[in-house]
């Protein structure tokens, strides 16, 4: 199964970090700390560091969850010291569109892909996100062997355009141009050397 869905357009991104555990056995302990750190959504900002966006794991009420994040969940953005979409209640949202797990002796994997949405209970069908609907995120943790990978995909990243609202319009322009040519690196590398590094235990239960 394709984790990463393929480039047809736009941008594209890609921000890694990886280690090496002294044995199998460590590096599984490490891989399943990591995947639950990958999951823990709403610890994303913790993970990532001081200045990183944050991310709330939010159901199709529009009310916020506790706990791993799960296939058809929103995820609200809050991007500190720039203003949040006009269209989307002050956040930018995106929905997890897939969640994949694979393993086998060598190899172990999670994979959570993402992708623009309006905000849950909005009746406008519009993407309430800086890109447009055909960008995603996808967002991967893994092991080889002793080694352990995080990294964070972008995928046709265009800017959302598709809007009557003119605030929404340049908001939108703007942020994604600065994202594609590399102002959120920061983020995406706090957040994969976070994923392998932080202890979950230290995060889990974040409100």
């Amino acid at each position: 199964m394709r984790k990463i869905p393929r480039q047809f357009k736009g941008a594209r991104s890609f921000t890694s970090y990886s280690i090496v555990l002294p044995s199998v056995s460590s590096a599984k302990i490490s891989f399943e700390n990591a995947r639950k750190n990958l999951l823990n959504v709403n610890a994303w900002h913790i993970i990532a560091g001081p200045g990183s966006a944050a991310f709330e794991i939010i159901n199709n009420k529009g009310e916020k969850i506790d706990g791993f994040v799960q296939k058809g969940n929103y995820l609200r953005i809050s991007i500190p010291n720039i203003p949040g979409s006009p269209v989307g209640k002050g956040a930018d949202w995106v929905r997890v569109e897939k969640i994949i797990e694979e393993e086998n002796k060598d190899h172990q994997s999670i994979a959570i892909t993402v992708r623009p949405a309006s905000a849950p209970v909005d009746d406008k069908p519009e993407a309430a996100h800086f890109f447009d609907e055909d960008a995603t995120s996808t967002f991967i943790v893994e092991r080889r062997d002793r080694k352990l990978i995080a990294a964070v995909n972008g995928r046709n990243e265009t800017p959302n355009t598709k809007t009557n609202n003119i605030v929404a319009w340049f908001r939108n322009l703007f942020i994604a141009i600065g994202a594609m040519i590399g102002f959120n690196k920061p983020q995406w590398k706090g957040l994969v050397k976070g994923l392998l590094t932080k202890n979950y235990s230290d995060t889990h239960g974040v409100k």
